[in-house]
């Protein structure tokens, strides 16, 4: 729920306004446009990393050391996403 609902669209809006040097509600709107052009993938992306990452948190990792695993695994998760939307842009 948080990803398609939050994350995303706050995340697609974002970038468009740092990309675009302003922050204008166009601008943002086009970002939220973006994101629900993507939309599928990306929870495709999300749930294909996240998942696992969930399940090796709760399974393997001590309880002292989760929240920097879980930080950790967050900075790879945006530059995962960051490395998609790049080859997206490339292939447009």
């Amino acid at each position: 729920v948080y990803m398609p609902l939050m994350y995303l669209p706050i995340y697609y809006a974002s970038k468009e306004m740092a990309c675009a040097g302003q922050m204008i509600w166009e601008t943002a709107m086009a970002g939220v446009k973006r994101c629900r052009e993507n939309l599928m993938t990306d929870l495709q992306l999300c749930c294909c990393y996240w998942i696992p990452v969930q399940a090796v948190t709760f399974g393997l990792i001590p309880l002292a050391a989760r929240v920097f695993f879980m930080s950790m695994a967050g900075v790879v998760f945006q530059v995962g996403l960051q490395t998609v939307m790049l080859h997206r842009r490339s292939e447009e």
